[in-house]
């Protein structure tokens, strides 16, 4: 099954029509929130190697974990450690640029052994600039990753599911006077380990675009699309070809808000079904104060379940961040969100999570952190597939150490 060559031809129509972009000419310096803005009496200086800069640290965490495997009964409580090394390593030329990274994540726990994770990644990404106002850029990343217990359908599996997901993408931009026009295309081939999860392995291949149009200095209109196709290795059943067309918008306004909104449809065709719906995706931050920046996000597709049987469900994501600037080296941090899952039919099933944080981070010198946080994570089904209800609470406490 490919993707329709009616859409395909018409999205590079689009790109030959418009010639690919980078950044609008009359685009506005973007604001920063808390955690983004620099402090140049803690952030790291890395090493210099030549013509790039080498920036490397490792993360160390310990704490407390009251429902390990994210049981309805029967919870069970550990301590769980964490170690978390990585690095990257970024061109500082003035025009091109060139970046490897790399990373890994270490968790182990006091009793419960079946539930020590590792996870890694390793990526590169390169861009080409041609010309003042149009650039080509790649990326590869390969990782090995852990679905978390609290993902659907995992509590009840006899050990965590490890999977192995490979990426590369190419894509293209170019800007022409208040028109920007980008586009990319691109494949994810996901593989996963353990008794009776083969078929989810899958491969999705995928071409997107997006027009931009400077309104004012401070106002972007968008167009975006996207068409997709996703081939399951033994469970044609869940084959598709998806597409999804948004517009919307992007706002820089000086000191009081930036981001994007874009509204659209979602369709996505298998062999014996088609679901649809209202595509949502937004990401904005508000400076309340000069030290404290509010972020709200949101975001409504259709994805594929880990349950074998279970086609598609519906998610909406919404969710609202605080992040306050106590002193220039104490930051406080608080967030708010709730997951809804919507599952098609023959799958008589809806799940409801919410989730919220808060934690505190003390940088003490360009080389040392300190942080603390609280997570909790509360999951409720229903339906006569439902899944299980839960809660988690973790607590944490560790050092950040950077080069």
């Amino acid at each position: 099954m490919g993707i329709r060559s009616a859409s395909v031809s018409t999205l590079a129509a689009v790109l030959v029509a418009f010639a690919p972009v980078h950044a609008v000419a009359q685009e506005a310096q973007a604001n920063q929130g808390v955690q983004d803005r620099p402090r140049p009496d803690y952030d790291p200086l890395g090493r210099r190697i030549g013509g790039f800069t080498l920036q490397a640290g490792v993360n160390l965490f310990a704490g407390t974990n009251d429902n390990v495997f994210a049981t309805e009964t029967n919870e069970q409580d550990d301590m769980e450690f964490s170690v978390n090394p990585y690095g990257s390593l970024d061109s500082n030329w003035s025009r091109h640029a060139l970046s490897f990274s790399a990373g890994a994540n270490f968790n182990r726990f006091q009793d419960f052994d079946s539930e020590n994770t590792e996870s890694s990644y390793i990526g590169t990404y390169g861009r080409l600039d041609v010309g003042r106002d149009s650039n080509v850029s790649a990326s590869l990343r390969l990782a090995n990753e852990t679905e978390p217990r609290t993902a659907p359908d995992a509590g009840g599996l006899a050990e965590p599911v490890e999977y192995q997901r490979r990426e590369a993408q190419i894509g293209a931009e170019h800007t022409i006077n208040r028109f920007r026009l980008s586009g990319v295309i691109g494949t994810n081939d996901t593989d996963y380990d353990g008794l009776g999860q083969s078929f989810r392995d899958r491969t999705e291949n995928y071409v997107g675009g997006r027009v931009a149009v400077a309104v004012s200095p401070r106002l972007q209109v968008l167009g975006d699309v996207r068409f997709d196709e996703r081939e399951y290795d033994s469970a044609p059943a869940l084959n598709s070809d998806g597409r999804t067309i948004a517009a919307g918008v992007r706002m820089n306004l000086t000191g009081l808000l930036s981001g994007e909104v874009t509204v659209g449809q979602f369709e996505r065709e298998y062999l014996n079904d088609k679901v649809d719906g209202v595509a949502f995706a937004g990401n904005v931050q508000w400076f309340a104060t000069p030290i404290t920046t509010v972020t709200l996000r949101g975001r409504r597709d259709v994805e594929e379940t880990g349950a074998s049987g279970a086609a598609t469900y519906i998610a909406s994501d919404m969710g609202v961040r605080v992040d306050h600037e106590l002193r220039r080296n104490i930051i406080l941090s608080g967030g708010i969100g709730r997951i809804q899952r919507e599952y098609e039919a023959p799958t008589d099933r809806e799940d409801e999570a919410t989730y919220a944080d808060i934690g505190v981070e003390y940088l003490l010198n360009r080389r040392v952190a300190l942080e603390t946080r609280y997570d909790r994570f509360d999951n409720s089904s229903d339906g006569l597939d439902r899944d299980r209800d839960f809660e988690v609470n973790r607590f944490t406490v560790g050092v950040k150490i950077r080069l």
